[in-house]
């Protein structure tokens, strides 16, 4: 990390260099053609300039010469680009021309002086007062130009142009520049859109109220977060200093600048001073220093999540091949020195492929240790969990094909990709075949080993390895391609994760949420360092890497190398068709290259070679050869000066390394220093390591997913998707006696206690049947501590409530303070979060006003909620009296433009017999059969669902915004352009509020289908697709059958 840290700041030193450079030549060259009295402003620059040590201070020093020699600059630009711009004359500029610039400098303390002022310990230059008040002076300047009517308009003017310079001036710049980053704050507020999106489980949930957060806070993706919140419309954001810093930082600066004199004059200049300097640091410093800090947080933010991607990566790349000891003896494994290990490793992979007919079948494939395919069989109902004789004699089949699959293969190792939930019942079956192998035939174990392990592993490298692997194994089926991936990704994950970078296919990886808010050059960099970083601390087995072409991804990497040197090399040792030594490599890359990557490129022995020398099979730079070869004449204390003694004696050396073990190398590299080679200890220690184990491991050693991970593999859940306290949709399976048993979307099973079902459960006789059926689609809430991410897959389940309590606004205020512990989070008032409140018409009610208390209730009548909502957001509503009576009450939602959706509830009964409880609100509510405790769970359970689906609608691609007669023409029109096409289109049903409109054509005539929107999804004959993507692909199946003759539209709309 030090060493790219070091090149970083390299990076950013060259930038500035080039820049101040430029700048150099531009403000020489227009020096050279300025009169004697605009060559002070120039020098001044250039010193600025020759100072500048920050790309800030490069801004500063432009920017004052921007401001006095436009003309000049853009002259000199527009040359070196070749281009002329029309220019276009600034205030300043104009001012300047009418010779203004008189009365700013009567002002009498210059720019450069403040700046002087400021950045001394004393009130170095002392402003002096003109005998004349500003008004008498701003006389003479009155119609020079047509705005210049009155002396207040010329003193204006004066001001603006003594703002403009003291806010170009760098000295002065430094100065506010160095307060405003230090008090520089951020807030955050909600749009209208953030309001209904941004939860406390969402990605930007915890951005959406900041209040006054300070700069120096800001030390992770914040500010990311909250720059792509803004650029997706859910938040506006603002950088400011506090109010209470302006008027201490303008008096500061005001004492540096006004006169200390107390006649009238003075005061009157002073007075035209203040305002001068107050403009310079509000209207012109504080929005420039307001981008600089944008933009300072915004790249310190974006740096902060390419390192979290790089770490992420680093704990998968660092890991190194899996292996197993030899040998059964435990209590050997304390003994490091004793310690063998299998690394010739024999790999049988299994990857998952289906459930379904049209999918492939599971396969299982041996790989060789240098990662050739040996076999492959299929197991296509080896993850079958019915309980039939038929399915039990199918899975068993399987496993006895898996059985004398391994018995002939002896593998060392089993890995599984974990893509689901069945790859666990894989797993077991797997363990049951490893057993009976070992009961029965444990001859079939490979030998000096007394087990075959079996593994989890991701798959997401080796499937996209199978996606990008070009013509090798092109004629295995996908399955098999993404086996032998896996099992390679079990051999060498540095060298699978290498092959990603083959056209980028890596940028494709999910490794951090926010990934996608970085560019593509900025993420690719990251990782590339990455992966340069692990590849030349393990070295590149170039033997290895001529053998099997997959092995030869990681030589790219190589420092000194990249991608094109490392084919040009590939090629010309395939043409030679080995590579005997090192020697042979500096032949092919040239003496500075291969002074560059020597120490990362390894040459194993190979056939029969005399001249091989074994130093070439180490990280030992060839450079540095002769300090091994000296320590193992020495350790063993031999002579010799032909190659053969030399080499010999390090291969005697490497054998019994214990003599070289002996050697004091610090006397040894005390010689050195003296002979004046240089500080060589560091050196000689990794000769010493290398000599005893040439390229030793340096990774970690290769671990399974933790139990965390491989419910993330398993089930598809991740952090963010499966939250404690997040709302979620999820499909009743079976009411059982105390519980509820559900679905989540991927197919996670979660329970709903009796006590979490309802507010109701403990009232006497309640059955959960009464609440809730089999098929039913539910909201709920996943409970604290209720997420089962551990131990067996098979145990896999997430505990959660739709009782109404957990949909109440104080519910809401829990999960904001338990996610946002921000302190500079403000934690919303939930009153004031709700849908704002309209006032209600005067007119005649037709209603009965009830006496209920919810921030979406309001005593309006169907004509008023429709008024109030006009301007709302699509999916506003509100709750109303019904004129049906005091047992119902009307929901209102803003459906589309201009429509309006109406829905009834039913209430049950009241407590009490007084007539003021019949204004209150009876409970359970009910709404097309289903009940709901309160008004929070009505807008839980159906309002956002609904409105949920309500906006995915009406942002799918084949969506309509017109009207009936318009969309006729649309699909009509599509079809005769081309009879082939089959032309549809959605659109809101006007007629029926709550529906949308399918609009097709068959022939030549359009048809018209009605599409509910419901809770739980799409109504559309008589199904129910969740998706709107799948219920076009079922009318697509079925256009041209007769629709029921039943109508989708939902009931009639309530008064």
């Amino acid at each position: 990390d030090l060493l790219w840290t070091v090149q970083d700041w390299h990076y950013r030193y060259i930038l500035l260099e080039r820049r101040r450079a430029s700048l150099q030549r531009v403000f020489e060259k227009a020096g050279e053609e300025m009169e004697e009295a605009q060559l002070e402003e120039v020098e001044r620059c250039l010193a600025a300039l020759h100072s500048a040590e920050t790309q800030e201070a490069c801004d500063d020093a432009e920017a004052k010469f921007r401001l006095h020699f436009p003309e000049d600059l853009r002259a000199l630009r527009g040359e070196s680009e070749g281009l002329k711009r029309a220019a276009r004359q600034s205030h300043y500029s104009q001012f300047k021309r009418y010779k203004l610039g008189d009365l700013a400098r009567a002002f009498g303390c210059t720019a450069y002086e403040l700046g002087e002022n400021l950045n001394s310990v004393y009130k170095k230059n002392e402003p002096t007062d003109p005998e004349d008040e500003p008004e008498k002076l701003a006389e003479a300047y009155i119609g020079r130009m047509e705005q210049f009517s009155t002396p207040e308009q010329v003193l204006k003017a004066a001001r603006y142009m003594a703002a403009q310079e003291i806010a170009a001036e760098p000295g002065v710049r430094a100065v506010v520049r160095d307060i405003y980053w230090r008090h520089a704050v951020v807030s955050t507020n909600p749009t209208t859109a953030g309001r209904d999106m941004l939860d406390p489980f969402h990605v930007f949930g915890g951005v959406k109220h900041l209040r006054k957060k300070p700069m120096h806070a800001f030390t992770d993706d914040c500010f990311l977060r909250i720059v792509a919140a803004a650029k997706g419309g859910f938040l506006e954001y603002t950088v400011s200093v506090p109010d209470e810093v302006v008027p201490e930082l303008v008096d500061e600066m005001n004492a540096m600048y006004t006169s200390e004199s107390v006649s009238r004059q003075a005061r009157a200049w002073n007075e035209q001073r203040f305002q001068a300097l107050k403009s310079a640091i509000t209207d012109v410093l504080f929005p420039v220093l307001r981008k600089e800090v944008e933009g300072r947080l915004f790249q310190e933010a974006r740096e902060w999540v390419a390192q979290q991607m790089a770490d992420k990566m680093w704990g998968k790349i660092a890991m190194a091949p899996w292996r197993t000891k030899v040998g059964r003896g435990a209590e050997r494994e304390d003994e490091e020195e004793e310690t063998e290990w299998v690394t010739e490793v024999r790999v049988l992979a299994i990857v998952h492929g289906g459930m379904t007919r049209e999918s492939e079948p599971t396969v299982a494939v041996m790989v060789n240790p240098t990662g050739g395919v040996i076999d492959f069989v299929q197991l296509p109902n080896i993850a079958e969990r019915g309980r039939s004789v038929v399915a039990e004699a199918r899975r068993e089949a399987d496993q006895d094909r898996l059985r004398r699959f391994m018995e002939e293969h002896s593998p060392h190792v089993c890995v599984l990709g974990a893509s689901s939930v069945e790859c666990h019942y894989i797993k077991e079956h797997v363990l049951q075949t490893v057993f009976k192998i070992m009961e029965d035939n444990p001859r079939a174990i490979p030998d000096g080993v007394d087990t075959i392990h079996t593994v989890y592993a991701d798959p997401a490298v080796p499937t996209l390895w199978e996606n990008t692997s070009g013509q090798e194994l092109k004629d295995y089926s996908c399955n098999v391609r993404k086996a032998v991936g896996l099992a390679r990704y079990l051999q060498d994950p540095l060298m699978m994760w290498a092959a990603t970078f083959e056209n980028r296919a890596v940028l494709s990886l999910n490794i951090h949420p926010l990934q996608k808010h970085l560019g593509e050059e900025e993420r690719y960099a990251m990782l590339e360092r990455m992966m340069v970083t692990a590849v030349n601390q393990v070295s590149v087995d170039l033997t290895a890497a001529m053998m099997s072409e997959w092995k030869q991804a990681t030589l790219q990497f190589v420092a000194g190398l990249g991608p094109r040197k490392a084919r040009a090399l590939l090629r010309s040792l395939t043409q030679a068709g080995a590579v005997g030594s090192r020697e042979t490599v500096q032949m092919d890359l040239g003496p500075v290259v291969f002074t560059n990557c020597a120490a990362y490129i390894r040459v194993q022995p190979f056939g029969h070679n005399e001249d091989y020398n074994p130093l070439d099979a180490t990280r030992i730079h060839p450079e540095s050869y002769s300090f091994p070869v000296q320590m193992a004449l020495d350790a063993l204390d031999l002579e010799g000066t032909s190659d053969d003694a030399k080499r010999l004696a390090v291969e005697r050396a490497m054998e019994e390394w214990h003599h070289v073990d002996e050697l004091d190398l610090e006397v040894y590299a005390s010689e050195l220093e003296k002979r004046g080679e240089g500080l060589k200890l560091n050196t000689l220690q990794d000769i010493k390591r290398e000599l005893r184990q040439p390229a030793e491991e340096v990774r970690r050693t290769y671990t399974e997913p933790t139990a965390a991970e491989q419910f993330i593999l398993l089930t598809h859940e991740t952090p963010d998707t499966l939250k404690e306290g997040k709302i979620l949709q999820v499909r009743v399976t079976s009411v059982q006696l105390s519980k509820v048993c559900v679905a989540l979307d991927t197919g996670l099973r979660g329970v709903i206690s009796k006590e979490d079902l309802s507010d109701r459960s403990n009232e006497t006789g309640f059955r959960l049947d009464s609440k809730v059926s089999q098929g039913m689609i539910v909201t709920a809430r996943v409970l604290q501590g209720g997420i089962r991410d551990s131990g067996m897959p098979s145990e896999y389940t997430c505990d959660l409530a739709c009782a109404g309590m957990q949909f109440k606004p104080n519910a809401y205020e829990f999960w904001e303070k338990f996610y946002n512990t921000d302190p500079y989070y403000a934690i919303p008032d939930i009153s004031k979060e709700a849908r704002p409140a309209a006032k209600a018409s005067s007119s005649k009610k037709r209603f009965i006003a009830r006496n209920i208390k919810h921030p979406s209730f309001k005593n309006v009548d169907m004509a008023e909620s429709t008024k109030l909502l006009e301007q709302a957001e699509i999916g506003e509503f509100l709750i109303r009296p019904s004129g049906k009576g005091l047992m119902n009450l009307s929901l209102t939602m803003k459906f589309f433009h201009d429509v309006f959706f109406h829905v009834d509830i039913k209430e049950g009964g009241k407590d009490g017999k007084a007539s003021a409880n019949n204004l209150k609100l009876g409970k359970p509510l009910v709404i097309n059969d289903e009940e709901y405790e309160d008004l929070d769970e009505v807008v839980a359970r159906f309002v956002d669902p609904v409105v949920t689906n309500v906006k995915k609608m009406l942002k799918y691609r084949k969506f309509h915004a017109g009207g009936k007669a318009e969309v006729d023409a649309v699909v009509v029109q599509e079809k005769r352009r081309n009879q082939q096409t089959f032309s549809y289109r959605l659109s809101v049903c006007q007629e029926r509020p709550g529906t949308f409109a399918l609009t097709y054509v068959l022939a030549n005539t359009p048809k018209h289908e009605y599409i509910a929107v419901r809770q739980d999804g799409f109504y559309y004959r008589t199904k129910t697709f969740p998706h709107a993507e799948k219920l076009i692909t079922y009318f697509k199946q079925h256009a041209k059958e007769q629709p029921p003759r039943s109508s989708n539209a939902p009931s009639r709309s309530s008064r």
